[in-house]
């Protein structure tokens, strides 16, 4: 089962489950180790859950995987998944997005 942790304001990282604890939520470690093992409370953990969806028009809010080296200065680590909105949606190539800081 794939998880994924809300660790900074929204963005979703890949994580493992080390254990859980009933009453203070899940203890996670992070791919490559980049941040400390930590205990999230549940409503900080989803599942990951793939669905396919392409957005339908400019403005509609997606979710986007940020990778490392492409991540703006106030996003820490490694890639995860953000709410960014659709900037422009071209014919040959997938779609520009630019991100929503919330």
């Amino acid at each position: 089962m794939k998880i994924e942790a809300n660790a900074d304001e929204g963005v979703f990282y890949p994580v493992r489950v080390v254990d859980v604890d009933m009453d203070n939520g899940l203890t996670v470690e992070y791919e490559d180790n980049w941040r400390p093992v930590e205990v999230l409370p549940f409503e900080k953990c989803r599942l990951l859950v793939s669905e396919k969806k392409e957005p339908s028009k400019v403005g509609a809010s997606v979710e986007a995987l940020i990778k490392g080296s492409k991540t703006p200065k106030d996003v820490k680590g490694g890639e995860g998944w953000r709410l960014v909105t659709v900037a422009e949606i071209k014919v040959y190539t997938f779609f520009k997005i630019f991100i929503q800081l919330l």
